[in-house]
């Protein structure tokens, strides 16, 4: 039986949702991205992974679920999802540098640190020019997407840009984009970001100066990802010292649609393997 809790976390008087399922050791913590919110991984995720024996946690950063707070920066996030700690802690596109953030700051606390195509620790330029040399439309598509948060109201660029166009049922997209477009009022201050990008911790081979090598640490990417592409994965994982994984025929929002599981099996494989059972 998987064991569902709701429940608020106060942080300075802003209410954070969140949902666990399960009861470990392990514990898991999993950081949503732009437009998102922890019913990304409620979808499918969170229950699958109970169902293997992991206490799995999904969390709303603030700014979402209808929140408007104008401009977020990366920093409170990180406050935010800190007071989850300690667990194994999971990012996911944009939750990618709030995980790497809390692994330089709270070392002792961070279990584990698992990427799922998280933007890289140089931040998103380098995606968008190679995006543009690519493919003109998909730049723009990209740039209309998040920029003009379209990708938060149409349902066709929310499926072209988050699902690659995947056989994704009409009704569970609208269901999705519902949720992006409850997403939408609040952003990512990327001023503030792109001061504080992880790769300011990054030495001469890109590998970051924080790191702690008995932390286990994984980078997956997603083959038919349209946002990150695997020179990004790439540099992640350089960042983190590992090898990445690519994982078929899966989009960028792996853990929704019908091949979500792939991704989740990997996450389960790497906690078997790396004996934090």
């Amino acid at each position: 039986m998987v064991l569902l809790l709701l429940w608020v976390v106060v942080v300075e008087a802003l209410q954070l949702s969140s949902t666990t399922c399960g009861s470990g050791p392990p514990r898991v913590v999993l950081i949503h991205g732009t437009f998102h919110d922890q019913r990304c991984f409620e979808e499918h995720w969170l229950p699958y992974l109970a169902d293997n024996g992991v206490e799995a946690t999904a969390v709303s950063l603030r700014g979402t679920r209808g929140t408007s707070l104008g401009k977020v920066r990366l920093g409170e996030h990180v406050a935010d999802v800190a007071e989850f700690l300690p667990a194994i802690v999971v990012g996911h596109s944009f939750g990618g540098p709030v995980a790497m953030e809390l692994a330089r700051l709270r070392p002792r606390e961070v279990r584990g640190l698992a990427l799922f195509c998280s933007v890289p620790p140089s931040g998103n330029s380098g995606m968008t020019w190679r995006t543009l040399r690519r493919s003109l439309g998909e730049a723009v598509l990209i740039t209309r997407g998040f920029a003009l948060k379209t990708a938060a109201k149409n349902s066709r660029d929310a499926k072209r840009l988050f699902f690659s166009n995947e056989n994704v049922d009409d009704d569970e997209l609208e269901r999705y984009v519902s949720w992006f477009r409850d997403n939408a009022a609040s952003s990512l201050d990327l001023r503030d970001f792109q001061r504080n990008l992880p790769s300011r911790f990054a030495d001469e081979n890109g590998v970051a100066t924080f790191l702690n090598r008995t932390m286990p640490r994984l980078v997956v990417g997603a083959q038919n990802d349209l946002v990150v592409d695997e020179v990004a994965v790439r540099e992640t994982a350089q960042f983190l010292g590992v090898d990445p994984l690519i994982v078929p025929d899966v989009p960028h929002d792996l853990m929704l649609g019908a091949r979500w599981r792939p991704g989740c099996d990997a996450l389960l494989a790497w906690i078997s393997a790396s004996s934090m059972r």
